[in-house]
């Protein structure tokens, strides 16, 4: 994992070594999540995240935390978000002449306001491979709760490989399925 510090904002963009995924890439996740604010529904906390996906076609997507009564079935942004490219773009499965294609459509994570739950990081796992990248920003909530993500200067940012936040996790592989979805075998005697 790596750490960087924070730049300064002028109400432009100011470049910043991003290494994983460069300045340019964290700028059109910090636009895509912003776009996902006018959904955000935080009524009983009152906090903020917004969260974007990069699909491995170049297409990025934004959301934000949506909370309920029932705290178990709120969404959090990074689902959102994922949900929200997977309706748009698709699972990645299937390519125009109808053949399948890997499941790992999710090539970079971000997240502002907090580091994704155990949950989101296994939500997002099933998507991943071992080169996707997540960036958190350590934002800070009360400016997030003022002012649009784009306009706030850069909180400090941790980046690195999803890979890194769930060591030896539990995936689609140890259930015996390969990266198109398809089971690599099955016993004999149990449905398919």
């Amino acid at each position: 994992m790596v750490w960087l510090a924070p730049y300064r904002c002028l109400g432009k963009w100011e470049p910043l070594t991003v290494a994983l995924i460069g300045d340019t890439t964290l700028h059109r996740l910090r636009v895509a999540a912003e776009t996902a604010r006018p959904v955000n529904w935080t009524p009983y906390s009152g906090f903020i995240v917004l969260a974007a996906v990069e699909h491995r076609n170049g297409s990025v997507w934004g959301g934000s935390n949506i909370e309920i009564a029932n705290y178990s079935l709120s969404k959090h942004a990074e689902e959102v978000a994922m949900l929200t490219a997977m309706h748009r773009e698709g699972r990645g499965d299937l390519d125009s002449s109808g053949e399948r294609q890997s499941r790992h459509w999710l090539k970079t994570l971000y997240v502002a306001g907090a580091a994704p739950c155990g949950s989101c990081r296994q939500f997002a796992w099933e998507w991943a491979d071992e080169s996707t990248a997540f960036v958190f920003e350590h934002v800070d909530q009360e400016e997030l709760q003022r002012k649009p993500l784009p306009s706030i200067k850069l909180g400090p940012i941790e980046e690195g490989l999803l890979s890194e936040l769930l060591p030896g996790a539990f995936g689609p592989e140890n259930l015996g399925i390969d990266e198109f979805g398809r089971p690599e075998h099955r016993a004999k005697g149990t449905r398919s």
